[in-house]
């Protein structure tokens, strides 16, 4: 069984760290794909965190005589159609969604809890879009957890993980420049 598979298998079974190596060994195939598609980062962005939660949700129908990037793009390509049929029948664009991704190279949550680093973190915070400022308050600041915020706003807690995790990146991003 190779390791992919290896990880596949964990992932099926809920082990999160399975989970993360195939988010991470997959995203830039994905994002790519619908960037090719849209032309559009944030939209490509949206789409691949949506991929990935839906993946995540339905990890037990993945079938292994496809590939695992078969399977993916094909989550993607339905969900780029359900949003292109949600924009015709949209009126007004509304931003509900904040982006996430895991840092290994920066443990934001010992930062946040860090009294001393508080300020610090408030000032970068200041700094990322504000959907991704507010979902980072909300699961910091506020203490709420995914199954909270995912309930405010309407997804599932794996989407609120994926997105909870790429602002945490964001936000070391921005803390390792200043």
């Amino acid at each position: 069984m190779s390791q992919k598979q290896q990880h596949i298998e964990k992932a099926k079974q809920g082990q999160q760290q399975a989970f993360n190596v195939l988010l991470e060994s997959h995203w830039s195939y994905v994002y790519n794909y619908l960037y090719k598609q849209t032309n559009d980062t944030y939209l490509s962005e949206e789409i691949c965190i949506k991929t990935f939660a839906r993946a995540f949700d339905k990890i037990d129908k993945y079938d292994k005589k496809y590939t695992f990037n078969t399977w993916l793009i094909t989550i993607s390509k339905r969900l780029l159609i359900d949003e292109k049929r949600k924009k015709e029948l949209e009126t007004t664009k509304i931003d509900k969604h904040v982006n996430a991704l895991e840092s290994e190279e920066l443990n934001i949550e010992e930062e946040i809890r860090n009294k001393e680093h508080l300020n610090t973190v408030k000032i970068a915070m200041n700094h990322l879009k504000t959907s991704d400022r507010l979902i980072l308050e909300k699961h910091y600041f506020k203490e709420k957890s995914y199954a909270e915020i995912a309930n405010d706003i309407g997804e599932s807690i794996n989407f609120i993980k994926v997105k909870v995790l790429r602002a945490k990146r964001k936000l070391a991003t921005i803390m390792s420049k200043s």
